[in-house]
C-alpha cells in the first residue's frame, strides 16, 4: 500500500471512528454496496445492537485482513466513565442567556 494511500485511509477511519456506530454502519454500506452483500447487513429499521456488533466485529477484521489496521483493541478495556460523560455545574447566569444579553 502506497503512503499517500495509507494516509488517506486512516484519515478516513479517524472520521469513522468520530461517528456513532449506527451512523458509521450506514455510511460504509452506503460507501460499499459489495460489503454490505457479503455482511448481510439488514436494512436500518431492523438493525439491533446484535447485529451492529456483528457487522462491525465483522468490518473491523476484514479492516485487519487488507492491512488498513494493525490490531483491534477490546473496547471493554477502555470503558467510558460517567465522570467523562456527566455535565458540569456551573454558578451564575448561564451561558445562553450571556449570549443573548451580549447580542442585545
Amino acid at each position: 500500500m502506497s503512503e499517500s494511500l495509507a494516509i488517506q485511509a486512516n484519515t478516513v477511519l479517524t472520521l469513522l471512528r468520530r461517528l456513532p456506530p449506527r451512523e458509521r454502519l450506514r455510511v460504509i454500506a452506503q460507501a460499499l454496496p459489495e460489503a454490505e452483500r457479503e455482511l448481510e447487513i439488514p436494512t436500518p429499521g431492523k438493525w439491533d445492537d446484535n447485529t451492529l456488533a456483528a457487522a462491525e466485529a465483522q468490518f473491523k477484521q476484514t479492516l485487519l485482513e487488507i492491512g488498513l489496521l494493525t490490531e483491534i483493541k477490546d473496547p471493554t478495556l477502555y470503558p467510558i466513565s460517567v465522570e467523562r460523560i456527566s455535565p458540569v455545574t456551573v454558578e451564575g447566569t448561564p451561558l445562553s442567556e450571556m449570549i443573548i444579553a451580549e447580542r442585545r
